[in-house]
Parts: structure tokens; sequence; C-alpha cells
């Protein structure tokens, strides 16, 4: 059976300018697909841009409100960064539009995403949440298993009713600023999840190695595109994800660096 995968990437305001790059190159996976959720005060105003967006109108607070709905919980959450937070709801918040896909899972834009039709999918099948960070669950991109377990699991959790009363980002998704605080990384390893911390990703610059090694900052490593595959250079490692983290797309049209290696 054909593993279905939805990515969800819920977006206030503006579109960054490297989103059409950005749709490009994920939308080359054929078994990972990718929803943009734009999150607008009128939906009028972008009816007809010929974008592929998911659009919702009450501007970035809707999300707090949804929760809310869908709980029974006070939520604060209503700036984008502190929406960070609700990423671990998202198989709840987006039921409708995960219907059908085993799997669903978050990313940033500000990425690159190399092969996950042969790198990820394949690798799923006994695990109940996949990352690509060798540490814990990164907010780059995470997969969830499609079912109510985490969902539950994480609604059980006094610590995050509490954070979702807080205004502030607390850095749930991922380890909560400070390893072994309430976080989803600590939430699903005390509860037994089958979790794969796969490292074949670079961070703003960092490679994070599997080993442990010491990772390396630009300009000594670049990444570079060869079709649907993506490699860090010179090293010419294949690579699953690459977080560019800044305002500049880092490819040239044919796919080599912007920044080349030293």
């Amino acid at each position: 059976m054909t593993v279905k995968v939805k990515l969800l990437t819920p977006w206030f305001g503006d579109l960054p300018p490297w989103y059409g790059d950005f749709r490009r190159v994920i939308s080359l996976n054929k078994l990972v697909e990718h929803e943009l959720i734009h999150l607008v005060w009128d939906c009028q105003d972008w009816v007809g841009k010929g974008m592929d967006q998911y659009l919702i109108g009450g501007g970035c607070g809707v999300l707090s409100r949804l929760v809310s709905v869908k709980t029974g919980l006070p939520c604060a959450k209503n700036t984008p960064r502190a929406c960070c937070d609700l990423r671990p709801l998202f198989g709840l918040l987006f039921e409708d539009r995960l219907t059908g896909y085993e799997w669903f899972g978050w990313c940033d834009l500000d990425i690159l995403t190399g092969n996950l039709d042969e790198l990820v999918v394949p690798r799923l099948d006994n695990l109940d949440l996949y990352t690509v960070s060798d540490e814990q669950p990164f907010g780059s991109l995470t997969l969830v298993r499609n079912d109510s377990r985490l969902t539950k699991a994480v609604l059980n959790d006094p610590d995050y009713r509490e954070l979702l009363r807080n205004s502030d980002y607390g850095n749930y998704d991922e380890v909560g600023f400070i390893r072994g605080t309430p976080s989803l990384d600590y939430l699903v390893r005390q509860g037994g999840f089958r979790c794969l911390f796969d490292g074949r990703s670079w961070d703003e610059g960092r490679l994070v190695n599997v080993d442990g090694s010491d990772a390396q900052e630009w300009p000594t490593r670049v990444p570079e595109m060869r079709g649907n595959r993506l490699f860090e250079l010179p090293d010419g490692r294949e690579i699953v994800c690459y977080h560019f983290g800044s305002k500049v797309w880092p490819l040239q049209p044919d796919g080599r660096p912007i920044r080349h290696a030293c």
C-alpha cells in the first residue's frame, strides 16, 4: 500500500519571495504533499491570485479560537511564533484536510527538501514520529502518524494545557528551550512513541552530523540540488532537509549553490 503524507505550514501575512521556489522543489516528491494554510484577514483579498493554498480568514488568532472550539480549552497563541506550539495538535485542528493520509507533519518554508519519497517514506512503517534532526523533534520538518494517539497524549499533558494559556512561544514543538522540560521531545520519549531522529539535515549553515562530530559553518558547506536529490558540498553526502533560515533562496536556477564552498 502506498503511504500518503501531507505536510502543513500555517502562514500569516505576505508569502516569502522564494515561496515559488519552495513549492517547485517540494513538489518534486510524489508521496509527500504540502499544503499552505494561509491565515489572512480577508480571504477575498487572496482569491484568484493563482496560488495553491487553503485560505482561513480572521488572522493569526483564528488558530487559538479553533483550539478552543475543538478541545474546549482556553488558548492564547495569537502570534505566528507562538502558533508553533500548536503543531502537535495539527492532526485535530486540520483533520478535514488530512482525510486519507496515513501521516501528517509540519515544516517551515525556509527549507530545501530532498528526495523524501525514497529517503523518508520507506522508513515510516514501524514508526510513530519521524524528524530530520538527530536530537529532537525539529520544527523545520517533523512527521507524525495520523491517528489520535499523539493528540490524546498532548491534551492529557497538564503542562501543555497550561502552556496554551501563555501567549508566548514555549518551544513545545521541539525541546521546550531546555531539554527535559515539558515539550514534544519529552512527551514522545516518555510515552513510548516509536521515533526516528534521522540526522540527515542541515540547519542554518550547520550540518547536523549523525556521529555527533562538530558541525561546520558557512561557507565550508553548501547545498546543491541534482534533480530531486539534495546534497551537501563538498562532501557530497545526500541529505533530507536543509533549513537555510535566511531571506535569500540558496540555489541558482540550475540547482547549484549561490554561495560556493571554500
